[in-house]
């Protein structure tokens, strides 16, 4: 039914009114007619009218990012923005997201601090990056980490003698021999390294370099199963001890066998008794 607000009209025969009200009345429940709907324009300024009343907005397009405030305060259950809607990425002001498996993508890490040194658990640190100055073979890391040359007050005292080519045909020829006194209490670090070329060749190659002073003997045994012409047989030996004291003669000597025979060659080496 039709709203029509001139009916009944005042001066309306009292047998149509009934049939009158009745129309307006169902057109007033029916809320279809346009002059009855509820316009902006028909809302009051203050009228107060509580969330209860409205409806979930789930149009898009309905509600301006600009209208929301206290995002904060958002319940922790509301759900998730969807990753295609977060700004991210490896560049500036964007946000850093994982990979599948949990790590970090290619960034700078410029800023990171209080990493612990248990936390790097692969790779090489190159020694550049363990302190300042150069880090090279003749250089050491301070406990200051400064890479620096070995100051000439640590080490006492050095001897170094090397063998340009000693030859050998018996069992035990020492090729290398150093005397020198050393400081009771002081370290003495001794260093022999070299190479034998052996006049013969064959299979069972049993190369014994032996390494000794006052207190110690040091073995370095070479064995490879084959020896042929022009092959070089090398050989490095290395200790520290603070038992010495008084002139101590180091000495180095060579036995050399193919086959279970003494057989001759060429030794070649340098040795070195540092005293710090």
């Amino acid at each position: 039914m039709a709203w029509d607000k001139t009916k009944p009209a005042n001066d309306e025969l009292l047998s149509n009114t009934p049939a009158l009200l009745r129309a307006n009345w169902q057109a007033l429940e029916d809320m279809t007619d346009a002059a009855l709907l509820i316009t902006n324009a028909k809302v009051a300024a203050a009228a107060g009218i509580v969330d209860t009343k409205l409806a979930t907005i789930s149009t898009a397009g309905k509600v301006s990012g600009a209208a929301l405030t206290l995002l904060t305060s958002v319940p922790s259950g509301a759900g998730k923005l969807p990753l295609a809607n977060i700004d991210s990425g490896t560049t500036a002001n964007k946000v850093v997201v994982l990979d599948g498996s949990g790590y970090l993508p290619a960034v700078s890490g410029t800023n990171l601090t209080n990493i612990p040194c248990s936390a790097i658990a692969s790779g090489t640190m190159a020694p550049a990056r363990l302190g300042s100055g150069t880090a090279a073979a003749t250089t050491y890391l301070t406990g200051a980490g400064v890479w620096g040359t070995v100051p000439s007050s640590y080490v006492t005292s050095a001897s170094v003698t090397s063998s340009a080519g000693t030859g050998f045909s018996d069992s035990n020829t020492t090729f290398l021999s150093v005397t020198k006194n050393i400081t009771s209490g002081k370290t003495v670090f001794v260093n022999m390294d070299g190479y034998v070329d052996l006049s013969d060749f064959g299979i069972n190659i049993n190369i014994v370099i032996t390494l000794t002073d006052s207190t110690n003997t040091r073995k370095c045994t070479v064995s490879p199963q084959v020896d042929t012409a022009d092959d070089k047989h090398c050989f490095s030996l290395s200790y520290m001890t603070v038992a010495l004291s008084g002139s101590c003669t180091f000495a180095a000597s060579i036995n050399a066998q193919i086959a279970g025979s003494t057989t001759t060659g060429i030794v070649y080496g340098d040795l070195a008794v540092i005293e710090f």
